[in-house]
């Protein structure tokens, strides 16, 4: 038995699969499809399409097909007044004993007052007016009906003759009228303003429907010009303004009946109703557009409900208003989709803002909205359809279904897939722990619970498995091979440009999104070409810079591609290099610029004029005013300026004969008495270091006199260190080695 349940199951998925992807007409070329089974007659399917003009649309359809524990009813919240949101409706069903699989927003109403502008009848309880308008109607069997004009007569029939009541739980209109409120209307009043004239009964017997005879008893008659309540048990009569001749008929104490006549055999069996909008679709072809409502027949989010040749009925709800979504549907449009559909009959909703549908897919203990609201939050609207079933929670696992059902993933891509499974009552329950499952289209290929997508594009359906319970159930997986965009981050930001150094290694993340839904890929499934001298990219995205220049990383899939700007800039012979961190750094702080070439020579001696150089940039490189020079520094020199500052700021004076020795290589005590004599320029500070410290080395006596406190002071500051037990004061320093103690230097303080 449950082997030809699972195969019923599938034949109507197939079908339902088959009919949303034939959308084309409507709202464009479908690009997407997802398809969730719900319950066994039950399914939501989310539909992304491309209409040219018009970009990327995006619908959600319930499709209830005949049979099944399944079936449609319609919920208007605890009164008739205030409205409310999905999920409030929603939450008050359940409280109430109803299992809510599914529901969408339905009749237009008042914004400002939330009361339905058409027809509502709850549980075959007659609760608001026709309103003259249509009318969507489902019998206490799920059949369901749509009609143009829905047409209800109430009349109070008393002894002084009949009175007719056109609006039952209505807002009264200031233009005049006779009003009947329920105590189902408003807990608080009948929300009158003005002088109304008003006449209380308490119910004697019946139960207010379509055609219903309801005895009441007449306890009050009032003119008032404050809004009464109506009390439980009671209905209230009103009459915009006093005079009516009507209200001479009624006094205390008087019986009267309430008497409701539909001609409508088919409304008149309904347990379910609610108000709609135009017809699009009557005996299987569009209606006559002309007699449409013109002031909201543009582009709009939309719902709808549509009546199939089956008697399947499929809510449908078109995003809108945002670009990135969905644009939404012209009432043709909406038409030509539902004609797409199956549907044989269909009706308008109330689209725009109201547009709502909330879903509880399989393994979920809550339904969510599964839409976009373009409002950008949920507004309480009159009425709902919902999908709800007698089946309640309970015992073991019944069904198997997939969490991340409709995941997009990209060619090669390994997915990790969520199982769920749910009891007879489609509340979740752990799934087994023996699930098992094929691919039935692609050839996806299992491993485990993970799942690698093959090489053709479109949705793989997953069959699942447990043979310890005998159960079954169904997943999608959509394989993209052709993804619509491709986006590179680095260091968890998107980018598209990118700065390096030779030797950086740069993990590249590619990421996929299709018709902008985000695909699950891997950097793996990416092809990658660099454009330029400029380093290379690693099967794993991995991007090694290596000479430097300009160029670029070219990121590919199925044709789509995305292009990084590359700029790789210090120096190729530090790459792998100890001294690479502070090279590049003082590199970065515009201190050093190499020896040409994209070469800095780190292993190779540092000449005094260089050095004087990188002390210059790193206190700013001010400009230098005429003034005493060294004849071997000549104007016009590369480093004349940098010279004449620190001659100026006395950081030098010269290696005697009024010549300092540009070419000459520096050694290690001028250095130490440089960077001293430079702190305040540089804006550091270090405190002198105790000359004792330089007892510890066998050598301190060849230090010269200028550069001991220097020499101690670096030395203290952890910047300067000998080898071997020397401190070698009268060493070459290697550009490398100049270049980590003057970046700890210029940090010192930070």
């Amino acid at each position: 038995m449950k082997k030809r349940i699972s195969v019923a199951a599938l034949a109507m998925l197939i079908a339902v699969c088959a009919s949303v992807s034939a959308i084309a007409a409507g709202i464009g070329a479908v690009r997407y499809t997802n398809t969730y089974m719900l319950a066994p007659n039950l399914t939501y399917t989310d539909t992304v399409a491309w209409l040219d003009g018009v970009g990327r649309e995006e619908s959600h359809a319930l499709t209830l097909s005949p049979g099944g524990d399944v079936y449609p009813i319609v919920l208007g919240g605890n009164t008739v007044y205030g409205g409310a949101t999905i999920d409030a409706v929603r939450n008050w069903a359940e409280s109430r004993g109803h299992n809510v699989l599914a529901l969408m927003n339905a009749d237009f109403f008042s914004l400002s007052s939330g009361v339905p502008i058409g027809i509502l009848i709850s549980n075959g309880k007659y609760l608001s007016s026709p309103g003259g308008e249509g009318a969507v109607a489902f019998g206490a069997g799920g059949g369901a009906y749509i009609t143009g004009r829905a047409e209800v007569s109430m009349t109070l029939k008393t002894a002084s003759g009949d009175v007719s009541v056109p609006h039952l739980n209505k807002m009264s209109n200031a233009l005049g009228g006779i009003y009947l409120f329920t105590e189902e209307f408003s807990t608080v009043s009948a929300r009158t303003s003005g002088e109304n004239w008003f006449v209380r009964f308490r119910i004697l017997s019946g139960e207010l429907a379509v055609n219903s005879d309801v005895a009441l008893e007449v306890t009050e008659t009032f003119v008032s010009d404050s809004a009464p309540p109506i009390g439980a048990g009671n209905m209230l009569l009103a009459c915009v303004g006093a005079g009516d001749e009507s209200f001479a008929k009624f006094f205390a104490g008087q019986t009267v009946t309430l008497q409701t006549r539909c001609e409508d055999a088919e409304l008149s069996a309904a347990a379910y109703a609610t108000g709609c909008g135009d017809v699009l679709i009557s005996g299987g072809e569009i209606t006559d557009s002309t007699g449409w409502d013109g002031a909201i027949s543009g582009r709009n989010p939309r719902s709808a409900i549509g009546i199939k040749a089956d008697g399947g009925v499929v809510a449908l709800a078109i995003d809108g208003r945002d670009s990135t979504i969905s644009q939404g549907a012209t009432m043709r449009a909406l038409a030509e989709t539902l004609l797409e559909l199956g549907c044989v009959s269909a009706a308008n909703l109330d689209g725009g803002g109201s547009t709502a549908i909330s879903v509880r897919t399989p393994g979920s203990a809550a339904a969510a909205v599964k839409n976009h609201p373009s409002d950008g939050a949920l507004r309480k609207c009159a009425t709902y359809i919902a999908f709800v079933t007698d089946a309640r929670p309970g015992g073991a696992a019944k069904s198997l279904a997939l969490v991340n059902n409709g995941a997009p993933v990209l060619s090669g891509a390994k997915l990790t897939l969520r199982f769920a499974a749910a009891d007879s009552g489609y509340a979740p329950v752990a799934p087994p722990d023996d699930l098992t499952y094929t691919s039935a289209r692609l050839d996806g290929t299992a491993f485990g619970s993970g799942y690698v997508a093959s090489g053709a594009q479109g949705t793989d359906r997953l069959e699942l498995y447990s043979p310890s319970l005998g159960i079954y159930g169904y997943g999608e997986v959509f394989v993209v091979t052709a993804p619509t965009s491709i986006s590179v981050t680095a260091g968890g930001k998107e980018v598209t440009k990118l700065a390096a150094s030779p030797g950086d290694v740069i993990p590249l993340v590619p990421r996929s999104t299709f018709y902008r839904m985000s695909v699950e890929s891997t950097p793996t499934c990416y092809t990658y070409a660099v454009i330029g001298d400029i380093g290379e990219v690693l099967p794993d995205g991995t991007f090694r810079a290596g000479n430097c220049g300009e160029g670029k990383i070219r990121v590919a899939a199925g044709g789509t591609a995305t292009e990084i700007a590359v700029s790789v800039t210090g120096f190729s012979d530090v790459s792998d290099h100890w001294s690479r961190e502070f090279v590049q750094k003082l590199y970065n702080a515009g201190v050093v610029s190499g020896m040409g070439g994209g070469k800095f020579n780190p292993d190779a001696d540092i000449t005094r004029r260089d050095f004087i150089l990188m002390l210059y940039k790193a206190a700013g490189g001010a400009p230098v005013s005429a003034g005493r020079d060294f004849d071997d520094v000549l104007p016009g020199t590369y480093y004349y300026d940098a010279v004449m500052w620190a001659l100026q700021n006395g950081i030098t004076n010269g290696a005697g004969d009024n010549r300092f020795n540009p070419g000459g290589t520096l050694t290690r005590q001028d250095a130490f008495a440089f960077i001293y004599r430079a702190q305040s320029v540089l804006n550091v500070y270090m405190p002198d270091g105790d000359a004792e410290i330089l007892s510890a080395f066998l050598d301190a006596d060849a230090l010269a006199e200028y550069a001991k406190i220097p020499a101690a002071t670096l030395m203290r500051a952890g910047i300067a260190a000998g080898s071997g037990g020397a401190l070698n004061p009268r060493g070459n320093l290697a550009r490398g080695q100049m270049a980590k103690i003057l970046w700890l230097v210029m940090t010192v303080n930070g």
